[in-house]
């Protein structure tokens, strides 16, 4: 089969406009994760963005790193914060 400058001018076009509608189909840009971490050298904090909910981390002993330590880490739920009623 033999290939004109026509064929090939609109195989580019179509291949073209393919690429270019797949790429306005693409899916909507990800918001912040559901969890985020802050830390320090001592505590760790995660919040629950949908829910409000906090957790934190208490060392037994503060002055081991927790990888080295032997002693567990104990988390502590703060729960979840709660609206008044009128504001």
């Amino acid at each position: 089969m033999k290939i004109n400058g026509k064929m090939l001018a609109a195989g580019v076009v179509l291949g073209l406009a393919a690429a270019m509608l797949m790429g306005a189909m693409g899916a909507e840009p990800a918001g912040p994760g559901r969890y985020q971490l802050s830390s320090s050298a001592v505590y760790v904090w995660v919040m629950d963005t949908h829910t409000g909910q906090v957790w934190t981390t208490e060392r037994r002993d503060e002055t081991t790193p927790s990888f080295i330590s032997s002693k567990p880490v104990v988390w502590i739920d703060y729960g979840t914060p709660v609206k008044e009623a009128g504001r």
